[in-house]
């Protein structure tokens, strides 16, 4: 994932020595291949604090190597979801703090995140 966010995707069209336009219709962005692969596993993640800790370390230490704006935006969201479905899975708070603390390591994510 850590190249994937910072790599330019190839176009999703191109044009052909003949002047035909080749599409790759199924190319996804790189919010969707962020979404693909944290979506379903921060659902699963948030009654199980070692299991979110683990996913939000690994959200964070994504964002800060991105360098795809599409990307950072996805992760934040992740990470931003991650938090409240672990505020709404009645965790205990030592656990909730432990998360939080993974979440807010760097100072460097959003507003709306360290409000969580």
């Amino acid at each position: 994932m850590r190249q994937l966010v910072q790599a330019d995707l190839p176009a999703q069209s191109v044009a052909a020595s003949d002047g035909r336009i080749l599409l790759s219709p199924w190319e996804l962005d790189h919010a969707e291949y962020v979404t693909h692969a944290f979506g379903q596993l921060r659902v699963y993640a948030a009654p199980h604090p070692q299991v979110a800790t683990a996913l939000v370390r690994a959200l964070r230490m994504l964002r800060e190597a991105s360098t795809q704006a599409l990307a950072s935006q996805e992760l934040d969201r992740q990470l931003e979801h991650t938090l409240q479905a672990c505020e709404r899975a009645s965790l205990l708070p030592a656990d909730l703090e432990m998360i939080r603390a993974a979440a807010t390591a760097t100072g460097q994510l959003s507003k709306e995140t360290r409000k969580i």
